[in-house]
């Protein structure tokens, strides 16, 4: 076993060091020392969920292998610590003289180890959530004295900007700094924070709540399910305790799943109310160490709300660089026309009248954000989707559509109703003909890449159930609240940082096709796939297996209408996804070209073209043109693709006649008389560099598939000729004269058409 261990009465450069060190050695157990400085505790206290160091009991070892001691140079008191013990010493004290010669050892002259640290996770390419980069930051400032003292080094400082780059939080290290930042820097601190005030502000609405009686299994599937790690257990309405995940978790290890979660809740009616200050919520979860705190309505003691650490801090890190509210509503104002801005005040007004939360959500938010919005919007209520579109179709006409068991609602305006005229003062036919809602929700995957089931929940775990960060921005439009950007996932460092993250290591898992969406959006926006979510990405690829050909094609077409359409399929093909569909797939320079013509063809009138082979068409059939029938079939029905896309992969580029031969018109025609137009036309765009090809198909649409002799069956019978297989070789014989100019009148065509029943008279 691997420990990594510090000295006791640790300060935050030791306990930053530790967990540093872990991250550098995942399979390492960083052990928190018995004692630690009070300012220590309380930060861990407040961000518990974001460190999962171990405490020292839980520690059961026979055969310490490893130790590596941060911070400190004497080891600590382990059970199977021993001479074969390998011991690494990383530090930025002076270097004892008494040292096992056999020890590793990284001692060196800077302000803090976590310094040494730092420089570390630089070099192997680390990424650091907030949190992380926070603690860090701490460590080094506290061993510095906020970078004044005389042993601060260049080192430090280059280290500390990094952390910020990755994150850092100066306004949560000025609330546990030791010792004190200056008054001018608190001061600057101060002026760059614009955090929510109330905890009404940063809770989420709707929250799950466990009975007492609920066993630990029950309490353990939903943790599974939904991935909260902790649930308010309340009794008839009022607040008895709360279970962790940490608490499920042993009580499983120790066989008690049959067990009432009231024998291992914490116990305690703790609750904040909405108009509860930061602060006061600050206090209580240091002060009572509870992760999650229920909020509750004052006046009927009802939970409607719950908090948690994750909530406290993501308000206190991310506000500095968030947007103000000012600027999103400028944003948003010049971003939709008039119509569209007047029908969505009309919208949140009923919305605050019905006392629900309204919010534009996702990639309009993004794209708002980025200076690029779109006209079209999604709109997520934190409550009753279905109530208030039929609220407003009630006043203001139309029909309301809804989807109960999805909690969404369609609805469907009439420009021509006067008090939706009234109410807009302006022309209704310039607004969109339907406007969807859909109830906050959660969601969860009963097993890899199986689609979602849905549940009502609140706009943090709505956004939570998205793809990417930049996806989970939220801008609140009812009552004072509009232009208020909400951001819990850290969506808007995101898109500063032009990166694509997803928001969980199980996020490809859950949903393999996010695969292709992470892509399509790093090459539509020219951000970059993070290095963590790249990792992720590359595991997962063979879980592409278990989806559907329909939704991977689904997901293929959505591709194929992006302008960086080539840059996304050659991006697919570099990280191995092509591959993973299918292991023929390819993308090269020949597919792009031929692509950049088959997305304008726009066939000449003259071929006369009963259907012009649509865009997916074209595609898939350019896709795999020079893959073997045998892989253009597999591919075909790995994608499930419709019967009319197949029948032109197929076909296009396999016809039974080779184009590179000199031949007569006649048996061209003959040859291609078998084939499907639109794989003709696809076999055209295919060939743009072989113009003798390209004629002999043109030749045929235009012409060659048209000629036909003016006898028909009808006159053969008349002329008294007894019907039988000479029908099809006289009047084929008489369209080949036509084709290859033997004969060119009717007169021509009477002459041989009368030697040709000879012959067929002489022939029995």
């Amino acid at each position: 076993m691997h420990l990594i261990c510090t000295h006791e009465q640790a300060d935050f450069d030791a306990v930053a060091s530790l967990w540093a060190a872990s991250l550098l050695h995942p399979e390492a157990a960083p052990v928190l020392p018995r004692r630690l400085n009070r300012n220590v505790r309380g930060f861990l206290t407040r961000y518990a969920e974001d460190f999962p160091l171990r405490e020292r009991s839980e520690i059961k070892i026979k055969t310490l292998r490893e130790l590596t001691l941060v911070d400190s140079q004497s080891p600590v008191s382990l059970k199977g610590f021993g001479p074969d013990t390998q011991v690494n010493v990383i530090d930025h004290h002076p270097l004892q003289g008494d040292l096992d010669p056999g020890w590793e050892l990284q001692v060196e002259v800077v302000g803090a180890t976590a310094t040494l640290l730092v420089e570390s996770l630089q070099n192997e390419g680390k990424d650091l959530s907030g949190p992380s980069a926070t603690l860090l930051l701490l460590g080094i400032y506290e061993g510095t004295g906020s970078l004044i003292y005389p042993g601060t080094t260049p080192r430090d400082i280059r280290a500390s900007a990094w952390l910020l780059e990755q994150g850092a939080s100066l306004a949560i290290a000025s609330d546990f700094l030791n010792p004190p930042l200056s008054a001018e820097q608190r001061s600057l601190f101060e002026q760059s924070i614009d955090s929510p005030s109330t905890v009404g502000e940063i809770m989420s609405r709707g929250p799950q709540l466990l009975d007492p009686s609920e066993t630990v299994a029950e309490a353990a599937e939903r943790m599974k399910r939904y991935g909260h790690e902790g649930y308010p257990v309340t009794d008839s309405g009022e607040v008895v305790g709360l279970i962790t995940r940490r608490a499920v978790d042993r009580a499983v290890a120790h066989g008690m799943q049959s067990r009432p979660v009231s024998e291992i809740m914490e116990a305690g009616s703790l609750v904040v109310h909405p108009q509860d200050s930061i602060r006061h919520l600050q206090r209580m979860m240091v002060e009572h160490n509870w992760g999650q705190i229920p909020v509750s309505d004052p006046f009927n003691g009802e939970v409607i709300g719950i908090v948690t650490r994750t909530d406290l801090l993501n308000s206190l890190g991310n506000s500095s660089n968030s947007q103000s509210n000012q600027g999103m509503i400028e944003n948003l104002e010049h971003a939709l026309t008039a119509e569209r801005l007047a029908l969505l005040r009309l919208i949140a007004s009923e919305s605050e009248a019905s006392e629900v939360a309204l919010y534009i959500v996702g990639g309009f938010v993004r794209d708002l954000i980025l200076g690029t919005p779109s006209m079209d919007f999604d709109l997520v209520v934190e409550g009753d989707a279905i109530a208030l579109g039929e609220s407003l179709a009630a006043q203001y006409g139309g029909q309301a559509r809804s989807h109960r068991r999805f909690g969404t609602a369609k609805w469907q305006l009439d420009p021509q109703n006067e008090n939706l005229k009234s109410a807009l003062q302006l022309d209704p036919s310039e607004v969109p003909e339907t406007v969807d809602f859909v109830s906050a929700r959660t969601e969860f995957y009963s097993y890899p890449t199986a689609l979602p089931s849905v549940k009502e929940g609140s706009i943090k775990l709505d956004l939570h159930r998205r793809d990417f960060s930049i996806n989970t921005l939220a801008l609140r439009l009812d009552g004072h609240h509009y232009g208020q950007l909400s951001d819990p996932w850290g969506g808007g460092k995101d898109i500063r940082d032009k990166q694509i993250r997803v928001l969980h290591s199980l996020s490809f898992v859950d949903d393999p096709t996010r695969m292709l969406r992470a892509v399509r959006l790093e090459q539509r926006l020219g951000f970059t796939i993070e290095s963590r979510t790249l990792e992720l990405l590359e595991r997962a690829l063979p879980l592409l297996d278990n989806v559907s050909g329909e939704r991977i094609r689904s997901e293929i077409l959505a591709i194929l209408k992006e302008p960086s359409f080539g840059s996304i399929m050659l991006r697919l093909k570099q990280l191995g996804l092509l591959q993973a569909i299918y292991p023929a797939l390819d993308w090269d320079d020949w597919i792009e070209s031929r692509m950049s013509a088959a997305r304008e063809f726009s066939p000449p009138a003259s071929w006369k073209l009963e259907r012009i082979p649509t865009l997916s068409e074209r595609f898939y059939a350019l896709w795999l043109y020079r893959l073997s029938a045998s892989e253009a079939r597999g591919v075909c029905e790995r994608l499930h693709m419709s019967q009319s896309e197949a029948a032109v992969v197929m076909k296009a580029g396999r016809q039974n006649c080779d184009l590179a031969q000199s031949r007569p018109p006649s048996e061209w025609a003959a040859c291609l008389d078998a084939e499907p137009e639109a794989a003709l036309a696809v076999t055209w765009l295919a060939l743009e560099d072989q113009a003798v090809a390209r004629q002999i198909i043109e030749n045929y649409l235009k012409h060659w598939r048209w000629v036909q002799p003016t006898i028909d069956g009808d006159r053969l019978h008349e002329l008294g000729l007894a019907p039988g297989p000479a029908y099809g070789r006289i009047l084929g014989a008489l369209r080949a004269a036509w084709l290859d100019g033997e004969i060119s009148s009717a007169e021509g065509e009477q002459q041989m058409l009368a030697a040709l029943l000879r012959e067929a008279g002489e022939g029995g």
